[in-house]
């Protein structure tokens, strides 16, 4: 890990650019005949429909939706809301309904381009290639063209992770705020969230085994920030 050791090598302007290519074909590939491929819709997406479209008629807004005339007895409501809003701005419809995951698709290589950064600094390459692998992985690609709300998982996480980094790297309070903050909006978007945790503790376990007492040092009010 480089986290604490080695600062981060500064990229030149065709690193940015490859990013914003990479992002872009992200995005087309997320886009691309959103209303014919999948065809149709399958019934968590009917149900997130329905839940939107209830929600906006009757003005509510939660962060636990618990909806039992749709047959759910209780969804994270980070994707009905993110649904709710696209429903209101641009009208109800197919698109319309699956543009919050492929917004979040989209921002998932950018998010993992952000870790990739803050984890290697001075390898600048290796968070292209991240993104780049983050943009055109199939799993990605997939949950990107559904309404489902998993897909929400990996941006928040890495993006949280990584601001969580930048605050021990460069001691900025504000960095950990924003990384807590995010990671807490985490726990409205999907139940296996809940591990999120644990995983963060593995990580700290790590880098204070490759950085001892030097890392949780500079860590120990940042930690307490997240």
């Amino acid at each position: 890990m480089h986290t604490i050791s080695q600062k981060s090598k500064t990229p030149h302007a065709y690193h940015y650019a490859a990013l914003a290519v990479i992002t872009l074909i992200a995005l087309l590939l997320r886009a691309y005949k959103i209303g014919e491929l999948p065809t149709g819709i399958y019934i968590d997406e009917a149900h997130k429909t329905a839940e939107a479209i209830y929600a906006l008629a009757t003005d509510k807004r939660e962060w636990f939706y618990t909806f039992h005339k749709f047959g759910n007895p209780g969804v994270e409501g980070g994707i009905i809301n993110a649904i709710l809003y696209s429903f209101k701005f641009f009208g109800i419809g197919l698109w319309q309904l699956k543009l919050p995951s492929i917004l979040f698709g989209t921002l998932t290589p950018l998010a993992v381009w952000f870790l990739a950064r803050e984890l290697f600094p001075a390898r600048p390459r290796l968070a292209l290639a991240a993104a780049w692998f983050a943009a055109v992985s199939y799993w990605s690609l997939n949950f990107s063209r559904i309404a489902f709300r998993g897909i929400m998982v990996a941006p928040i996480l890495a993006c949280a992770v990584a601001l969580f980094l930048r605050g021990v790297r460069q001691r900025s309070q504000l960095s950990c705020a924003l990384g807590g903050l995010i990671f807490g909006l985490g726990f409205h978007t999907y139940i296996a969230y809940r591990i999120s945790p644990a995983l963060l503790l593995a990580l700290i376990f790590l880098l204070w085994l490759a950085h001892g007492t030097d890392f949780m040092r500079q860590a120990r009010r940042s930690i307490g920030l997240c």
